[in-house]
């Protein structure tokens, strides 16, 4: 249960730190056997901002203007151990805390919705569902760099789904740009639902939805009992 609580809480703060963005952050993954694993977030220009490693830290390495954050050294990552701090406050405070050290602005109202936002909201909303569970829900790039496979493209998560399966018969350089796009909601290493950052979702019976699409149609609620029949 610990484990599917990292998962949902770390997604939790990526879908809120993407809101109050309005979508700045691209999310990648790396992975290292026992000792990481982690959601990266990089700002705009490509700077990595910080890492939610799972069964660590949050690494904190610079703020939103690429400065170093408040006591932190140079060469170094601002660390936060983040799982008993929310223990000890709540997530929110964690995330007022997070926002104030990386020096991101807050919008007196929300942004309007983008791929990114909707992406990352979904994300959390559905591992948030399977928290209790013993076969819990994941969600999980379709590109990792880490251990023990450095550069991996996840070809196995692809095969459900033609069309972004088809994306990646370019040569090699290519197509691991082209699974960098692509996440996928995992249970017992089963692929259930494809997204591509553009906000696209492929199902594995085949359907083609559009996140900007079911916002507007929702009236701006998109939640995990939309995509039920598809987990």
């Amino acid at each position: 249960m610990w484990h599917a609580l990292m998962l949902s809480a770390s997604w939790w703060f990526v879908s809120r730190l993407q809101e109050i963005s309005g979508g700045a952050f691209t999310v990648a993954e790396e992975h290292g056997g026992n000792n990481y694993d982690t959601l990266t977030l990089y700002d705009r220009d490509q700077r990595e901002i910080m890492s939610f490693n799972r069964p660590g830290h949050l690494h904190i390495w610079c703020t939103m203007n690429h400065e170093l954050t408040e006591g932190q050294d140079r060469g170094s990552s601002r660390m936060i151990d983040i799982w008993p701090e929310i223990e000890r406050s709540s997530p929110q405070t964690v995330l007022d805390e997070i926002v104030r050290l990386i020096e991101l602005p807050v919008p007196e109202k929300p942004l309007p919705a983008t791929p990114a936002t909707l992406l990352s909201r979904l994300a959390s909303d559905i591992l948030s569902l399977s928290v209790f569970d013993e076969d819990c829900f994941d969600c999980r790039s379709g590109y990792c760099d880490g251990a023990p496979i450095p550069f991996e493209i996840r070809r196995h998560l692809f095969e459900p789904f033609p069309e972004p399966r088809e994306r990646l018969s370019k040569p090699i350089d290519l197509a691991r740009k082209e699974s960098l796009k692509f996440w996928f909601i995992v249970r017992k290493s089963e692929p259930l639902l494809c997204f591509e950052t553009n906000g696209t979702v492929y199902t594995r019976k085949g359907r083609t939805l559009d996140l900007m699409e079911m916002h507007k149609e929702s009236g701006g609620r998109i939640t995990a009992e939309m995509m039920a029949d598809c987990l």
